[in-house]
Parts: C-alpha cells; structure tokens; sequence
C-alpha cells in the first residue's frame, strides 16, 4: 500500500478556506452529476471527448474545462486530498483572487505543456482531463511558501496501520523528480499526464518564488499603514 497524505503541520494563520472549498465542490459536483445524470457511460462517450483537452484539436476553452472534469472517483479522490491539504495553505498566502488565478492558469500550461510533449498517433486523438495539473501548481507555490511545513501520511504495513511526517519541501521535490521520470518517454504507453504534472509544478513553484518575494513588501506597507 501506498502512503496517503493525511493532514499538513503548518505555520501562520488558518483562515477559511472559501476558494479551495469551492473548487473541491466544483470538481465533486461534476463528477456527481455525471454520474447522476447523463451516467457514466454517456460521460465518457460524449462529454469527456467533448470537453476534455485533446491534443490534436484542443481549444482554448478546453484548457479550463478539462479540468473540472474526471475519469473515475479514484482519479477525483487522489487530486482533491491533495487540493484540501494544500490548497488552503497557497489561498491563505496570496490572497483568494490570485490563488483561483494560480489554480486555473496553472492547469492550462500544464495542459499546453501535455500537448506539446504528445509523442503523436493515438495519444494525440486521446482526451485528457483532471485537476491534477491544476493542483500540481498549487503544490509547486505550497512548496516553495511553506518549505518547512510537515505533510503527515497513513501507511498500512499488512495489518499494521502506521503514520509519519515528511518535511513539505522533501517529499514534493521528490514526487516532482518522479513525475519528471515518468514524463521521459512514458506519454506513448500510459494514461497518466505526466508532462502536464510536471508543467504545472513548475508554473507554481515560480509563482510561488514571486509571491514570497512580493509578500514581505506587502506585509511591510500594511504594518506602515496601521501605524
């Protein structure tokens, strides 16, 4: 069994998440109503193809759209436990305007970047979709704002239940490094985006290189203002 992330130890402030709850409902909520409306079935036959991104003939719409959509609960479960973990933190640091603007804008390069590194036939006529280029952004600012903060994991070893802390930078440097491994070549053969995981990592990490470059002025002017 894999280890599952389970909670953050973080510093600074907790506010109300409003943004990151909203996304997680956005993305629940069409999953909820494919299966519950059209079905399942009929999902995947006329609205993944018709709203996800496919790289040979992908629209600037489809960058967004793309990503509010999923191929199974498993695939909405994986992307939205690493949303809830991280995503309140990045909101909470940028402020709620710039973290949808990171969240969205991240996961159309990340899409950008699935589509240029398509190796051609059938992976190019093949329907991409998910938040996972989406919150991989995310996970590239939580890294770089929030390098000291500890994500806990559950581990089940046979019967025996098991759980630890990584420090935040760590643990994200290296599922980057793998996901940059699997990106080498695996595109042709395997269903997952690796390339746009990688993409969208990196537009966060340098977003978030910005945003701790820009916080502290920001801190300072307010702290002038008040006094």
């Amino acid at each position: 069994m894999l280890p599952i992330p389970i909670g953050v130890e973080r510093s600074g402030r907790h506010g109300f998440p409003a943004f990151t709850i909203l996304l997680l409902l956005a993305n629940a909520g069409v999953f909820a109503w494919a299966v519950f409306g059209p079905g399942i079935e009929r999902y995947h036959a006329q609205i993944v193809p018709a709203y996800g991104l496919v790289p040979a003939a992908w629209t600037v719409s489809s960058l967004i759209t793309s990503q509010f959509l999923h191929a199974d609960l498993l695939h909405l479960v994986g992307n939205l436990l690493f949303l809830a973990l991280a995503g309140g933190g990045v909101e909470e640091r940028s402020g709620r305007l710039a973290y949808l603007t990171l969240y969205l804008a991240g996961g159309a390069v990340a899409a950008l970047v699935h589509i240029a590194a398509c190796p051609g036939g059938d992976a190019m006529l093949r329907p991409a979709v998910g938040a996972s280029g989406s919150i991989s952004a995310v996970l590239g600012s939580f890294a770089i704002l929030y390098p000291t903060a500890r994500l806990r994991f559950f581990l089940l070893i046979w019967i025996f239940p098991i759980t630890f802390t990584l420090p935040a930078l760590v643990t994200l440097a290296l599922w980057f490094a793998e996901q940059y491994l699997l990106s080498r070549g695996a595109l042709a053969q395997d269903a997952v985006a690796y390339g746009a995981h990688v993409g969208g990592f990196v537009y966060g990490f340098v977003t978030g290189v910005a945003l701790r470059v820009a916080l502290p002025t920001a801190r300072e002017g307010h702290r002038n203002r008040r006094e």
